[in-house]
């Protein structure tokens, strides 16, 4: 008998395979299509996350996610971290790490989980904090799952579902379930993925995405990743946080709720408002007062991150401001409003999505797409936007951080979107003009004045507020040329509406151009040549996309005075190449002892069918090799 059942048992795991025994087999790698695998870190095998309105101003969120890491580049995808403060509560932390096979490695434990401030960098307070844990194992593949539920408490934000955050991971299963009472309406843009699905489920509208086998890609340059994500935007109608409630159903309603939240905070003192109107009693027009008050408040007050109060979205008090001298973007342009307001001067408090990746504004989908505060001056005959937040801004300048984009300027008859300054190339330039003397040993005495216009100036502006010593330093690193001594230089910045900048350089080249026998070989293009080639992309997938940015022309007049007893034995044929990208022109002149060098770049902005990239590269590769010719100088003797 007992023999019989010892066999039974054999039978029964002979039946069923050890894992099971062991403990259930989830996310096994070997389940992973090849496809996915490809250049990806990591894969995304589950992505679920429902979304369910409990009422205007609460919500819940549950998440459920399990990434297969590939190889150790994948490895920030096995950590854990979510973000929480007085308004948004974490709950049901779990967390697994399986082995390649599937098996159950650990559980993670709530001494795993690290809690603590959230407080960046540059930040003086915030009540940010976030709770991380980190399931890295280091034996490849893996995987890690994780569950949690975030409860809102206040519902100014929806959530924003971007199944692929990434171009390194591949996306296997990932879907996003929003549950709204039949009372609310749910505001939602779809970007590249399938038509939503709704259905009626216990008296609540339930909204549905999915998407599935999403491989991982290449970089290709000169793309616009926004335009090819995979997103899902949500927003309310009606919300509320902390007692505050608003519509955001149009860009007027939107634009009431932030005119009441700030209604209260322009509370500057009787004194400080006489000494405002005393600073601008001799101004000649409103412009001219404006442009004091902004000087007042630059000289005044300095940029401090403090993200507290209705969410972080709410400024605090002006007269705050004019006690500490110091606030945030949504403090700063406050008090600058309240000191125009004091002068008799109207202003609009103004939302921008700023920096690079800003994401464009939806005219057509009312939604929060911001994350920074400017002022809108609107006067008679001219609109000045103000950067508050900057000690060193031009006034009136909104340069690359928010020029060129639609904003929600917050009206009194309420929200209105407007659109910045945009710098094209009638303003976006760098202008050069250069006197070379070259001896007959090849070495050189430069003198150049270069002027650097709008865009063209961010990248040397910061340097013209630092000492001399630092400037110098600078102008070695970044001139490109070798074993220079700079003999004098002047940096000089002027902070108009369209600043520019200033420069001036004396420079010794010794070995300038190389001598060899008789003969001197000179590169006319001193200071401008061309050098970035983007890659090859065969399989070119998405459209060309060259940014604002590129909406630039450079010149350069550069004259060269020859050795004695040396003529040109030779000179390069004058180039024009025109293509939709843009135009260059490079030419050479001759008289007895002098050359003089002409070069032109002019870029367009623009988006391009992706079958027009190799003609980019090619308009770059010609632009590359006409700014290394060279001109060749004999001796007469």
């Amino acid at each position: 008998m007992i023999k019989e059942r010892l066999l039974s048992l054999i039978a029964l795991v002979l039946m069923f395979p050890f894992s099971v025994l062991a403990g259930d087999i989830k996310f096994p790698a070997r389940d992973i299509p090849e496809e996915l695998k490809g250049d990806a870190v990591a894969v995304l095998r589950l992505d679920e996350r429902e979304f369910t309105v409990v009422s205007y101003d609460k919500g819940i969120l549950k998440k459920h996610w399990a990434y297969t890491v590939l190889k150790s580049t994948g490895d920030d995808y096995a950590t854990f971290v979510e973000r929480y403060d007085n308004l948004v509560k974490i709950d049901n932390i779990k967390g697994y790490i399986y082995d390649a096979n599937g098996k159950l490695i650990k559980k993670l434990k709530n001494s795993d989980i690290i809690d603590q401030s959230n407080i960046s960098g540059f930040s003086l307070y915030e009540d940010n904090r976030i709770k991380v844990a980190n399931l890295e194992h280091h034996s490849y593949p893996y995987t890690v799952e994780f569950e949690c539920e975030i409860e809102y408490d206040g519902l100014y934000y929806y959530p924003i579902w971007n199944p692929q955050r990434s171009r390194k991971i591949s996306v296997q299963d990932a879907s996003i379930t929003v549950k709204m009472p039949q009372d609310l309406g749910l505001r939602y843009h779809e970007t590249n993925v399938d038509a939503v699905k709704i259905s009626n489920e216990d008296g609540l509208k339930v909204y549905k995405w999915t998407v599935a086998n999403l491989p991982a890609y290449e970089y290709e340059p000169f793309s616009d990743r926004i335009a090819y994500e995979k997103m899902v935007m949500l927003a309310p109608t009606k919300f509320g946080i902390e007692g505050e409630t608003g519509e955001m159903s149009d860009w007027q309603s939107y634009g009431k709720f932030y005119a009441k939240l700030n209604s209260t905070t322009r509370d500057l003192s009787e004194s400080t408002k006489s000494k405002l109107k005393n600073l601008t009693a001799n101004a000649k027009s409103e412009k001219e007062k404006v442009a004091i008050i902004y000087d007042y408040l630059q000289n005044k007050t300095r940029y401090v991150s403090i993200q507290v109060g209705i969410g972080g979205i709410k400024p605090f008090p002006a007269s705050t401001v004019d006690e500490k001298g110091y606030g945030d973007c949504k403090a700063l342009s406050n008090y600058t409003k309240a000191m125009l307001e004091a002068v008799g001067i109207e202003s609009y408090y103004t939302l921008v999505g700023a920096d690079d990746d800003f994401f464009p504004v939806k005219r057509d989908f009312p939604a929060d797409y911001f994350n920074h505060v400017i002022l809108c001056v609107p006067l008679k005959q001219d609109t000045v936007w103000l950067e508050c937040t900057s000690q060193t801004q031009a006034f009136g300048y909104m340069s690359e951080f928010t020029g060129d984009r639609d904003v929600l300027a917050i009206t009194p008859e309420g929200g209105k979107l407007l659109h910045t300054p945009a710098y094209n190339k009638d303003v976006n330039y760098t202008k050069r003009k250069a006197v070379v003397d070259i001896d007959e040993s090849g070495n050189a005495a430069i003198e150049v004045s270069t002027k650097y216009s709008t865009l063209q100036e961010g990248s040397r502006s910061w340097i013209c507020e630092n000492s001399q010593e630092d400037q110098k330093k600078w102008l070695y690193e970044h001139i490109d040329l070798s074993n220079i001594s700079i003999e004098d230089f002047e940096l000089k910045r002027i902070k108009t509406s369209l600043p520019y900048i200033d420069e001036k350089l004396k420079i010794k080249a010794p070995k300038f151009s190389s001598v060899s026998g008789k003969r001197i070989f000179v590169s006319p293009n001193i200071l401008s040549k061309w050098d970035y080639m983007p890659s090859i992309d065969e399989d070119r997938v998405r459209d060309v996309h060259l940014s604002n940015q590129f909406d630039f022309v450079d010149t350069d007049t550069i004259e060269f005075h020859l050795p004695e007893k040396y003529h040109i034995e030779y000179q390069p044929e004058p180039v024009t190449i025109e293509t939709q990208f843009g135009k260059y022109e490079m030419k050479i002149e001759a008289d007895e002892n002098v050359i003089r060098y002409f070069r032109k770049l002019e870029m367009n902005p623009g988006t391009f069918p992706s079958d027009s990239y190799n003609e980019l590269r090619e308009f770059f590769k010609d632009v590359t090799k006409n700014d290394k010719v060279k001109v060749v100088l004999v001796n007469n003797t």
